[in-house]
């Protein structure tokens, strides 16, 4: 129904924001000292852990 397409737009969305962050981290840490790198690297980390939920979570709400 309409509240499925628009459920599966909003993560959709959030997985775009997740694949933004982590290329948007990866140049930021460019060049950056070792110590900046690790925290930048645990973000980025994060930012993957976001982006497999959400393409669990369209994987689950997409009919085979």
């Amino acid at each position: 129904g309409e509240g499925d397409d628009s459920k599966l737009a909003a993560l959709a969305v959030g997985q775009q924001i997740e694949i933004m962050d982590i290329a948007d981290l990866a140049q930021a840490s460019y060049d950056m000292p070792r110590d900046v790198q690790k925290v930048f690297t645990n973000l980025m980390s994060g930012s993957i852990n976001h982006l497999a939920a959400f393409t669990n979570a369209i994987d689950r709400e997409t009919p085979e």
